[in-house]
C-alpha cells in the first residue's frame, strides 16, 4: 500500500523504513500518518542527491550503512531543529499573564515558589521560568 500527498508518493515499506531509521537513530517515533511531513521535508534532500522520489531515495539508503552521511541528512531533515526556547509564545504569555500572577498571590505569605521543569535538560525551563516571572536576577 501507498500513500499518496500533494507532494507525491510514498510506498508504506519506504515510509515503514524511515520509521525504524528515526527510532533507531534519534529515538524519535514517527507516527502512522506522518507520510506527508516525510515527503515534504526528504523531496529537497532527495533532489539535492540527484534523485526524482523519495522513494528513490529511501531506495539509496538502503544500500548504506545507517551511520552515513545520507542517513545523518535524512535524519536531520525528519526533525524539527527549532531551538529557540521560547519559540512558543501563547504558553508563556499564559504563564506570565494569568499562572503567575496566580501563584504569586497564594504564596504572597511565604515567598516561596517550586517550579518543575520536566523537559529541560540543560536547565532553560528553569531560567526561563525564572526570567519571565519578572526576576532581577543577572542571569535572565
Amino acid at each position: 500500500m501507498s500513500v499518496t500527498t500533494a507532494s507525491g508518493t510514498l510506498p508504506e515499506a519506504d515510509f515503514e523504513y524511515l520509521r525504524e531509521l528515526m527510532h533507531l537513530r534519534a529515538a524519535i517515533v514517527l507516527e502512522r500518518g506522518k507520510e506527508y511531513l516525510a515527503l515534504s521535508r526528504l523531496e529537497p534532500v532527495a533532489r539535492d542527491h540527484g534523485l526524482t522520489t523519495v522513494s528513490e531515495l529511501v531506495d539509496k539508503l538502503r544500500t548504506r550503512e545507517l551511520t552515513s552521511a545520507l542517513h545523518d541528512q535524512v535524519v536531520d531533515a525528519l526533525t524539527t531543529n527549532e531551538t529557540t526556547f521560547f519559540r512558543d509564545y501563547n504558553p508563556w504569555e499564559s504563564l506570565r499573564t494569568l499562572v503567575m500572577p496566580e501563584l504569586l498571590a497564594r504564596k504572597e505569605r511565604t515567598r516561596t515558589l517550586a517550579i518543575w521543569s520536566a523537559g529541560c535538560s540543560s536547565g532553560q525551563g528553569r531560567t526561563a521560568s525564572r526570567c519571565r516571572s519578572g526576576s532581577t536576577s543577572r542571569s535572565c
